[in-house]
């Protein structure tokens, strides 16, 4: 279900978010094809609806069974709601969910900021601090989940987009390593090929403009979502990195500008 009006989003962009999501964190998982699925499938519902100003998801599936809910509109309220009710239900990958997504998910308040510290919170390594073998396990528990932030081969991970020369880099880099990427670069989480994104992901910038949609090595190409901090957006289609088919909203929902096969359109 989409939750705003079908002019603004795409089903099957939502369908695609979803996907590439949950399966970061339960298993691969595929449309439904045409010729239906088989007996042993394993099947995981999703029901998104709108309750005035709040948008809740509910999941259903396999070892699942859990809601999530949001404030925000559109895009936006879909995904925290998605992967709110992903980290209620997944207490052994709340730290993984919140290392990926912690920008979106931050907003949830006691859900994420109150359960996060207990779970990460190494108590056991206190009382063994002062056995000196103790330490490297510690390390070598942290190190299972390198491949999801570190790009090393194609599939899903984390990467940084450099604002200067719009250069990507991932953990390994100079530049990461120096911590200046904090104030000034993206962070992109979703689908990686040849180290740029290729696929379904998420652009977040420091001062809170923020890209969600589709890519093709290394540009925004497809349907995609691209949010301001003043709360205004564009929403359509991008080509090649450019505006392509896709209209521009000022934070009250007004159209204030069309892009038409590429080409501006004032209004």
């Amino acid at each position: 279900m989409v939750v705003d009006s079908s002019e603004e989003f795409s089903p099957t962009l939502l369908s695609n978010i979803s996907v590439s999501i949950i399966s970061q964190f339960l298993r691969e998982v595929e449309p439904i094809p045409p010729a239906g699925v088989s007996m042993d499938s394993c099947l995981y519902q999703i029901s998104v609806s709108k309750e005035q100003d709040t948008t809740f998801v509910t999941f259903k599936g396999k070892n699942l069974n859990s809601y999530g809910d949001s404030k925000l509109s559109g895009t936006d309220g879909f995904q925290q709601s998605l992967l709110k009710s992903l980290y209620r239900s997944l207490s052994d990958k709340r730290k993984l969910i919140c290392e990926g997504y912690g920008e979106l998910i931050v907003k949830c308040g006691s859900v994420v900021v109150q359960d996060v510290p207990k779970k990460v919170e190494p108590v056991v390594v206190e009382k063994k601090v002062t056995i000196p073998k103790v330490e490297p396990k510690v390390v070598v528990e942290k190190k299972v989940e390198e491949p999801i932030v570190v790009v090393e081969k194609n599939g899903k991970g984390v990467l940084y987009k450099s604002k200067g020369n719009g250069t990507w880099f991932d953990k390994s880099s100079t530049r990461y390593k120096s911590g200046y990427w904090k104030k000034k670069d993206g962070k992109y989480v979703g689908d990686v090929e040849n180290g740029k994104p290729n696929g379904l992901g998420i652009l977040i910038f420091p001062d809170g403009r923020k890209y969600v949609g589709e890519y093709k090595y290394g540009r925004m190409d497809g349907q995609g979502t691209y949010t301001y901090p003043d709360g205004s957006k564009e929403v359509g289609e991008w080509k090649s990195g450019k505006h392509w088919n896709v209209k521009g909203y000022d934070k009250n929902g007004n159209i204030t500008e069309k892009y038409v096969n590429g080409k501006w359109i004032k209004q």
